[in-house]
């Protein structure tokens, strides 16, 4: 829970098959950021429209990824 996964590893480590996962994921409505930079980037767009809630949101999962170990 501590380390970046993708979704084969994830189901890997559920003990499912794929497929399975991915609907459970799709299901729980859980976001998957495939992209690099994409915290960075919402935050720009944050500054730039003055939205403080989303900057607020946006500064909490920085700091979160930020604490976080490297995946290996």
């Amino acid at each position: 829970m501590q380390r970046e996964v993708d979704l084969r590893g994830g189901a890997a480590v559920a003990g499912v098959s794929y497929n399975r996962f991915l609907r459970e994921v799709q299901a729980r409505n859980v976001v998957i950021l495939e992209e690099d930079g994409f915290l960075d980037r919402l935050a720009f767009l944050a500054e730039t429209m003055g939205d403080d809630p989303l900057r607020i949101v946006v500064e909490r999962a920085l700091t979160q990824v930020a604490s976080q170990p490297e995946a290996s």
